[in-house]
């Protein structure tokens, strides 16, 4: 990692890190924007919406921006593999794996327990379709993410829990508000482990809405949630808010339909000390999802 000389006497005061090395916002930012893509316009609207997010994290909290993005004809499983492979990182770095995309459950039968809960991407070639066991899965790039060992490892997916030959049409909602990003240095300097997230359920579909920005019901839902001020809960329960209020059941009007997000995850709250550099006791606060 690079050397930011120029901002450490700033960041060193502002993030609490007195080792002289700038912490990095690593961001993997996949769409399956390839030109055949059904719904493609909905994962390229999550791509720039992640993007934008990213960009205010590293704002709001000095840290440095590794931005990695695959798109349009980068998105290849492949690629995904490699640059999850390829990706090196500082003890207190944040690491953000965010996957707009196909996907499809890599269970033989609802009552598979030996398969993961977690989505698959269907990033291989349409025309010459990989072995689902040769697919990226959620869970274990998650796994992979976290052996890396930064201090912050979010691991999220928009992609449907199933197979699916034609993502569903939907009906437009109306978004919430964005509202100020008062907590996002709390989220992401002061707290360290990972979380897995994704938008539904194992056997569901899920949803995008059909009209400009075409967002994911989900990624509208979860970032709404990590912009959010949560006014009246303490610093050490913002991370279980965001998630507790990302897996609500999102209802869907047209066609009838409902999914349910579903996250593992285990946050310490490592308050940071305003000048000393060093790490307060951490305190646990939150586990399985």
């Amino acid at each position: 990692m690079r050397l930011v000389a120029i901002l450490l006497s700033l960041f060193t005061i502002l993030a609490g890190c007195g080792s002289g090395i700038a912490q990095t916002l690593h961001v993997i930012n996949i769409a399956d924007t390839r030109a055949d893509t059904d719904n493609r316009e909905g994962f390229s609207a999550n791509f720039d919406r992640v993007k934008e997010l990213s960009e205010e994290i590293a704002r709001l909290t000095n840290m440095k921006i590794d931005s990695i993005a695959i798109k349009d004809n980068d998105y290849k499983c492949d690629t995904i593999k490699n640059k999850v492979n390829d990706l090196k990182v500082a003890s207190d770095d944040v690491i953000i794996f965010y996957h707009s995309g196909h996907g499809e459950s890599p269970k033989k039968s609802a009552s598979d327990t030996s398969a993961s809960n977690y989505p698959s991407f269907q990033c291989d070639d349409p025309e010459h379709p990989s072995p689902a066991s040769d697919l990226p899965n959620l869970e274990a790039i998650s796994t992979q993410l976290k052996g890396k060992k930064a201090r912050l490892t979010i691991t999220v997916a928009d992609s449907c829990n199933k197979r699916a030959e034609v993502q569903p049409e939907v009906g437009a909602e109306e978004r919430a508000l964005r509202v100020p990003k008062n907590r996002i240095g709390t989220l992401f300097l002061e707290f360290q482990g990972y979380a897995l997230v994704t938008s539904s359920s194992p056997d569901e579909f899920s949803y995008y809405y059909p009209t400009s920005p075409a967002l994911g019901f989900f990624t509208q839902q979860f970032i709404t949630n990590l912009e959010s001020p949560m006014s009246g809960i303490e610093d050490a329960k913002v991370w279980e808010a965001v998630l507790t209020n990302s897996k609500k059941e999102i209802v869907v009007a047209n066609p009838p339909a409902r999914q349910h997000p579903i996250s593992d995850a285990k946050l310490n709250y490592v308050p940071r000390a305003p000048a000393a550099g060093r790490r307060t006791r951490t305190k646990q606060t939150s586990g399985s999802q």
